[in-house]
This record gives C-alpha cells, sequence and structure tokens, in this order.
C-alpha cells in the first residue's frame, strides 16, 4: 500500500513535470514566432545615436550586437521599443523554466540542466 501511494505521488510530481514542460514548450514556440517577425525586418535600417552622433544601423546589425552583448545592452533596448512581444515572450519562457527547474530540484533533488543517466533512471 505505502509503495502504491509512493508510485502515485511521483507520477502527480511528474504530471506537473509534464505540465510546466508543456507551458515552456508554448512560450518557446511563441518566442520563435516573435523572433521570425524580428528576422523578417532584419534589413530595415534605422537612425540611433552612438556617441552623440546619428548612425544608421538595421535591424539585423542590432539582433547581432544582442547576441554579442546580450539581452541589457543598448541594442537590446531599442529592439524593445519595436518588439516588446518578443522579450516579454523570452522573460516568460525563462521565469517558467526556472520554476520548473525548481520544482524538480526540489522534489527529486538535481538540476533537469546536469542531469545524467542516474538521474533519468530515478525518474523512470
Amino acid at each position: 500500500m505505502a509503495k502504491r501511494l509512493r508510485e502515485q505521488n511521483v507520477r502527480e510530481k511528474i504530471d506537473i513535470i509534464y505540465k510546466l514542460n508543456d507551458e515552456v514548450s508554448a512560450l518557446l514556440e511563441e518566442e520563435s514566432d516573435e523572433f521570425k517577425k524580428v528576422l523578417d525586418k532584419k534589413a530595415e535600417v534605422r537612425m540611433i545615436q552612438r556617441e552623440g552622433k546619428p548612425v544608421e544601423v538595421t535591424t539585423g546589425e542590432l539582433l547581432e550586437e544582442v547576441r554579442v552583448t546580450g539581452i541589457n545592452g543598448e541594442a537590446s533596448g531599442i529592439l524593445k521599443q519595436d518588439f516588446p512581444r518578443l522579450f516579454e515572450v523570452a522573460e516568460e519562457r525563462e521565469k517558467k523554466n526556472t520554476e520548473m527547474h525548481d520544482y524538480i530540484q526540489k522534489e527529486f533533488g538535481f538540476s533537469f540542466r546536469h542531469m545524467g543517466v542516474a538521474d533519468y533512471i530515478k525518474l523512470t
């Protein structure tokens, strides 16, 4: 009886992981769709201020700058103005991913980001 309850409890925990994973996947898909909208406009030229001087850059150049300098750089701030949903969804996905990570860490005692074979076997 106790084993069955334990198995049921583990099954419920795994179902929660599935639910969280589905939510992360849905957000990742939306993020990808939003990113495609940015890519569709990568050739657009815009004027920005750099070191007090107007400079022409393309959306594609700003994307490359974000890739190199990270999400908290100047280029990211410029793109956030035109594509706010992309950044909102990325933040939501990261929060949900962290929620799933923390849940697995708490309930199963390991990080799925560093999951080994023994951890996988523990889940099955």
